[in-house]
This record gives structure tokens, sequence and C-alpha cells, in this order.
């Protein structure tokens, strides 16, 4: 998709965000000093454990994404490096996978692996493949679970966190199995998660309830299935379930951009158009549009909705990262209502925004 006059980024610009996102990549989270206190009284006065906060979650692992896009884009050094050193520390820490979303620096060791060609890397890729495609709770529909201590909810998020690696692995070294339980995330997702009457998603659901929860339409859950879409799709071969994920996908970016506000923003929530945008689901419903225009599945027409997008992050740049950016939820029916820079904004801007 060729840069129009109008949502083009000036490269100096874009070199500050992603200068902006190396910095972060090593500071998130950010531990307040009120935490602070309480995780001191916590450990050395009631003598109780204390778990380090995870610097390798899907916060930073957004930001190593954006990263490698932007070096791809720039070959500017300082992205590589920056992803390079995340992802070995991740490995020196023993690539620990306490929650699904920890999977996404394995695949970023697959896309750091087509830069940087280390079997190192590919060892450990293979490790994370394996071990959630052999010992990972799965729910009654075959979903992988974001907690095991949750042994019957799957989150939209998972769709995003684990399918890319499951199905990268899979069509790199020809594991069948990592591969279709990648294609069982997305499908069973969009099968039980969604509503029937908006085609928008829940946040999640409980196959032993019976029962969908959070709101319809969240938007960083529609960013989350359709960045997980976008990154799969390409490692599968020709066939009837790839067409049927296209289809879906498809599908999918076609109802989120019914949503779009004029100015380009998506909302907070989807069907809430008078309520606040969100640079999040923004940057990330825009990847999966992007990538579907690229791959042909939707038409060139859809690649306006992109642009609008662009346009609209473009507003929205501080010193510090991508502005309007919904906070972190914390759970089902958990959004809060604050806005600022976040990685889940500033991982997936760097990824959608072109510098010229």
């Amino acid at each position: 998709m060729e840069n129009s006059k109008k949502n083009a980024l000036d490269r100096e610009i874009y070199l500050n965000l992603a200068q902006a996102a190396a910095k972060q990549l090593f500071t998130w989270p950010h531990v307040e000093s009120e935490e602070k206190l309480k995780r001191m009284i916590k450990k050395y006065i009631l003598f109780r454990k204390v778990e380090k906060p995870d610097r390798f979650s899907w916060p930073n692992a957004l930001l190593a994404k954006g990263l490698l896009s932007a070096y791809r884009k720039t070959e500017e050094a300082f992205c590589l490096e920056a992803v390079q050193k995340y992802l070995e520390m991740w490995i020196e820490d023993g690539c620990v996978c306490n929650y699904v979303d920890n999977a996404m620096n394995a695949s970023l060791l697959l896309e750091l692996y087509d830069i940087v060609p280390s079997n190192h890397y590919l060892e450990k890729a293979r490790e994370t493949a394996e071990l959630f495609t052999e010992e990972w709770k799965r729910t009654a529909d075959g979903s992988l679970v974001y907690r095991r201590q949750h042994p019957e909810t799957v989150f939209a998020d998972t769709v995003g966190m684990i399918s890319p690696l499951l199905c990268r692995y899979g069509d790199r070294k020809n594991y069948r199995e990592a591969r279709e339980l990648g294609c069982v995330q997305i499908k069973s997702f969009l099968e039980n998660g969604m509503d029937a009457s908006s085609g928008l998603p829940y946040h999640g659901y409980n196959l032993e309830e019976k029962l969908k929860y959070g709101i319809i339409g969240w938007g960083r859950a529609v960013g989350w299935i359709l960045l997980g879409m976008a990154d799969s799709i390409p490692f599968l071969a020709e066939g009837q379930e790839r067409k049927e994920l296209e289809n879906l996908m498809k599908d999918l970016c076609e109802t989120a951009c019914s949503y779009q506000k004029p100015d380009g923003f998506f909302p907070w929530q989807l069907s809430a158009m008078e309520g606040p945008s969100d640079s999040s689901a923004t940057a990330m419903i825009t990847y999966g549009v992007k990538t579907a225009c690229e791959l042909g599945i939707l038409p060139d027409s859809y690649a306006e909705a992109a642009e609008r997008a662009q346009e609209a992050l473009i507003s929205v740049i501080e010193s510090q990262g991508i502005g309007q950016c919904s906070g972190e939820c914390m759970g089902f029916a958990e959004y809060p209502q604050r806005y600022g820079v976040y990685p889940w904004s500033t991982g997936p801007a760097l990824c959608v925004l072109e510098p010229v």
C-alpha cells in the first residue's frame, strides 16, 4: 500500500518514536513508589513471597515487535540491538512462560532468526512451541487457556499471543500439531466468543459455564484477534483451512471498519462511537486491515480506512510514545477509562506507520 502525502511520517519523528519504544522495552512495567512500599512491607515485615514484575510480558513483546518492524523499514541498528538484548535477557531468564502471553517472545525469536540466523534462537522457539503444543492446559474445544488456574476460560487476547508462534514454527519445521493448534485457537474463539447479532467479539468465554464475558466489541479484543490472524495466515498452506480463515478475517475487518470514526480512530469499545478513541485499538485493528489488504483478503478500497487510521495515530504522537491509549484491562469488564502513553499503542503503531 503506497503512502499518501497525508499519512506520511517524517523519518526523524518515526525514529524518535522507536527510540522511546527501545527505552520503554527495558523499563516496563513501571512500579510506582506506593507499590514499591507495599512490596517492601510484604517482603521484609510480613515475610511473604513477593513475585518480581514480569519484564517479558505482552506489553514488552509488543514493543519488541514494533522495533523489529522499525528495523526492517529503516535499517537503524539500535532497533535490532534492543530486540536482541531483550530476547537474550528472556533466554537468560529461562524462557519462562507463566502465561500464554510470554509465548510472544518465542514468535519474536523466529522473526529475529530471519534477520540474524542463529540456531540458538531457533532452539528456544522450538522449546516454547513444544511446551504449548504438548503440555499446556486446554479447554474442551481444544483452545489453550490463558491462566492455568482458570482451566475453562479463553480470552480473545490469546489469539494474538499464541497462534502466530504455533503457525510460524509449524510452517518452518513442518510441525503439523503446532500449526493445527494455532488454527484451533483462532477458529474456536470465532465460534464460541462472538456476538451473533453484531459480529463483534466478547472479551472471552467459559465453555464449562456456557457463558461469554466482558463487553461486546472491546477495541483491543478485536485488535488481538486481527493481529493473531495477520501473523498466522501467511504461514498456512493454500487450501480449505487457510481460505476459511481468510474469509473469517475479511468478515471481522469489514465489521470493525464499519465502526471507524470520521477522524480515523477506532473507539475503545467499537459500538461506543461517542466515547473515547483508543490508539491501541486503532493501531492493532489497522495492522490487521493493512495485512489483509497486502494478502489480497480485502479489496484495495480498505486501504483508505488504514490510511485514515495512520493519520489519526500520527496526530497523537508524543515524546514518550503514542498517546490517547486506554489503560491496562485488569480482567473481564474491568476497563479503566484512563488514557495515556502505553506500550500496547506504541509497539503496534511502529508496525503500521511508514517513515518517509
